[in-house]
């Protein structure tokens, strides 16, 4: 995916390269890409100053936005191939050596570093207030405080990897697995509810990407080339499937 700001588009590459152009013009910000020691899968995030970004050589960039040029690298010790979370001077990064580290925007330090878990650390964190949530490939979500990285609650156990990051509803969380299942998840304790993929029409493939939250609609994408909505002030939420079933 690309970030843009004040009209110039930043998107990395397998390529191992990330790239600035002008919206405009379609022409290059930079004199050159800049260069990573492997593939770029994560979408760059970017202050006014800064591109930040994450490459599968196991390092964190900050990138200056006008210049092209590196201001700091972190080596997180494994490969990261999500993407990055920016928020409040703070970047959230997971990583194959299945951690959650937290890292000071303006220098790169590291301010903390969670527990190593059971699965990998693949989707985007979420941070809502003094809490950063996610997932990882075990299956387990996970609840952390933003100040030093200790639990909020314990860790939930779903059904599937989580391979995306939640999405924020009310004062819930909305969580797909790659079993192909919708959770809702308590912001304050945990508490899960299972709101999609449990009977056999609902049948329809893994949800990987983190889900989209419009007013009091839910919409969810699937790698059976499905996009399902969810209205949860219904007893049955599903409102409508795209593409429809055919009729008969």
């Amino acid at each position: 995916g690309a970030a843009e700001a004040d009209g110039i588009l930043y998107f990395g590459s397998s390529d191992g390269k990330v790239y600035a152009i002008d919206a405009a013009t379609q022409k290059d910000v930079w004199a050159q890409p800049f260069v990573t020691g492997n593939r770029v899968w994560s979408v760059p995030r970017l202050d006014a100053d800064r591109v930040y970004v994450t490459s599968m050589d196991h390092f964190v960039y900050a990138i200056d936005r006008k210049t092209g040029t590196q201001v700091w690298k972190h080596d997180l010790g494994a490969s990261a191939p999500g993407s990055l979370t920016l928020a409040n001077g703070r970047l959230y990064v997971g990583s194959i050596e299945r951690h959650l580290i937290c890292l000071n925007a303006e220098d790169g330090t590291e301010i903390w570093r969670s527990p190593q878990y059971g699965g990998w650390v693949w989707g985007e964190a979420l941070v809502v207030d003094d809490g950063v949530y996610f997932g990882s490939l075990d299956g387990m979500m996970h609840a952390l405080s933003v100040a030093d990285g200790t639990p909020l609650w314990p860790d939930v156990q779903l059904q599937g990897a989580v391979r995306a990051g939640p999405a924020l509803a009310g004062d819930q969380l909305i969580v797909g697995t790659e079993a192909g299942y919708v959770y809702t998840m308590s912001i304050a304790n945990g508490d899960k509810a299972l709101v999609f993929g449990d009977r056999d029409n609902e049948k329809m493939g893994a949800v990987l990407s983190t889900p989209v939250v419009a007013d009091s609609e839910i919409f969810v994408s699937t790698t059976q080339a499905k996009v399902v909505a969810l209205d949860l002030s219904k007893r049955d939420p599903v409102e409508w499937v795209y593409p429809p079933a055919e009729q008969k």
